[in-house]
């Protein structure tokens, strides 16, 4: 069984344990990279698995499904700066 959700197949791993399914090569990317500089919108902040910088300074999202990044990456997002919203994020998770 493949789920496009990491959440469901962690939950399936617990469920079943390792006898009964054991986890496969992930299909499909679930990590979006927008430059710096570049604006974004994320309506639904739990979709959300991770956001980080690479070396080169492109801010990274993670989702936790790979239907969920596809939409994003397909999508124009000109809201807010990425800069603005990633030092909001940070904030977000150190309280």
């Amino acid at each position: 069984v493949v789920f496009f959700d990491i959440r469901a197949a962690s939950a399936a791993m617990e469920a079943f344990g390792s006898e009964g399914c054991m986890p496969g090569q992930q299909i499909g990317d679930r990590t979006v990279e927008l430059e710096g500089d570049v604006g974004m919108k994320v309506n639904d902040l739990s979709s959300l698995s991770d956001v980080r910088t690479n070396p080169a300074g492109s801010l990274v999202l993670e989702f936790f499904d790979v239907r969920d990044a596809t939409k994003y990456r397909q999508a124009d997002h000109p809201d807010v700066s990425a800069s603005a919203w990633m030092e909001a994020g940070l904030r977000a998770k150190e309280e």
